[in-house]
């Protein structure tokens, strides 16, 4: 695991790769000194938890790449937080079920997030809100059943939303609302049985579907 005491003397650190390791757990306020760290990587690891509190301190960190762990569950809302330069978040390949209400709230910057090869199976209200910079997001072959109103609010700037080869099974009047920019929606492979008349209405832009 990684622990406040490993890195407490490396105050000036910019970039930390520590990718293809064993590290399993990293514990709160470890970064609590790494005030100028830019880029963070634990790829190719076997984590299974960050604790929530585990990013306190990195308030320059703009890449943060934990792809191919182990990771379940995260509180994205409470490891981000405090991480408003963040513009690149790769998390593809974990376990991850749930996107929980305001995961991304306070990264008013991140416009590329890869969040491909997990098992997420329900996207919360507002789970995207904050992502007003974010041009794609694929959520494609997940195993999705549940979007919750509200899941993409104020994504401003997605054109391009990838639902494919879920298992949603309805589309209500809330789940496309405000993407005004959204150009192409891909639904096919589903198991959609209901759609709203008015899930459609707000997506003025769209060309493909």
């Amino acid at each position: 695991s990684v622990q406040p005491e490993d890195l407490a003397d490396l105050i000036g650190l910019k970039e930390l790769l520590i990718e293809f390791n064993e590290i399993r757990v990293v514990r709160n306020d470890s970064f609590v000194s790494q005030t100028k760290l830019r880029i963070l990587s634990f790829g190719s690891n076997r984590l299974v938890e960050i604790e929530p509190h585990a990013l306190r301190g990195a308030v320059a960190l703009q890449e943060l790449y934990l792809y191919n762990n182990e990771l379940e569950t995260i509180d994205l809302k409470e490891c981000l937080s405090g991480l408003s330069k963040l513009k690149t978040l790769h998390l593809y390949s974990n376990k991850i079920k749930v996107i929980g209400t305001d995961s991304f709230k306070a990264q008013p910057y991140l416009d590329y997030l890869e969040i491909k090869l997990n098992n997420i199976q329900v996207l919360e209200s507002r789970a995207f809100c904050g992502l007003a910079l974010l041009p794609e997001l694929d959520l494609s072959f997940q195993g999705v059943a549940l979007i919750a109103p509200y899941a993409f609010f104020d994504m401003a700037s997605l054109v391009t939303l990838l639902l494919s080869s879920n298992h949603i099974e309805q589309l209500d009047a809330f789940t496309f609302v405000r993407l005004t920019k959204l150009q192409s929606l891909e639904l096919q492979n589903n198991r959609i049985l209901f759609i709203h008349r008015k899930a459609f209405c707000n997506l003025t832009s769209l060309l493909n579907l």
